[in-house]
């Protein structure tokens, strides 16, 4: 037997946010602000710095409400959060139908603000910027 499609459609967005608390829950229990995380291949590779670096330390300096070293972490994750947040209770709104979630101007913005994010912070003068 199949459940109706409202309940059915519903449990995506509410497994997305099941799976994102399990995640920060793993993310401060396995602390990144005092281990190294050597995730990051482009870091590895180049030294620079890509638009994610320091994004488990943000969530992990967010989870313990510890605004100022969040931002310091990756001030990129922060700012996205609550359009992240927003981009949820549409989809909830929707009852977890697939749809088209974003435009291609939407789309591009965000690979264009990432790519400037990743120039800024790697320039000599953006020290703030980098998850040191």
């Amino acid at each position: 037997m199949t459940a109706p499609r409202s309940i059915k459609g519903r449990r995506s967005p509410y497994a997305a946010a099941g799976l994102a608390g399990v995640a920060l829950l793993a993310d401060v229990a396995f602390d990144p602000a005092h281990r190294h995380v050597p995730l990051c291949p482009l870091h590895a590779l180049t030294g620079g710095w890509c638009p994610l670096c320091g994004g488990l330390r943000a969530a992990d300096a967010l989870a313990h409400l510890q605004w100022r070293a969040a931002v310091h972490d990756n001030v990129l994750l922060v700012a996205a959060l609550p359009l992240l947040a927003l981009w949820w209770v549409q989809w909830v709104r929707r009852d977890g139908r697939p749809g088209r979630p974003l435009g291609r101007m939407a789309v591009a913005a965000i690979v264009l603000v990432a790519a400037a994010f990743t120039v800024v912070r790697n320039l000599p003068f953006a020290h703030a910027l980098r998850p040191l």
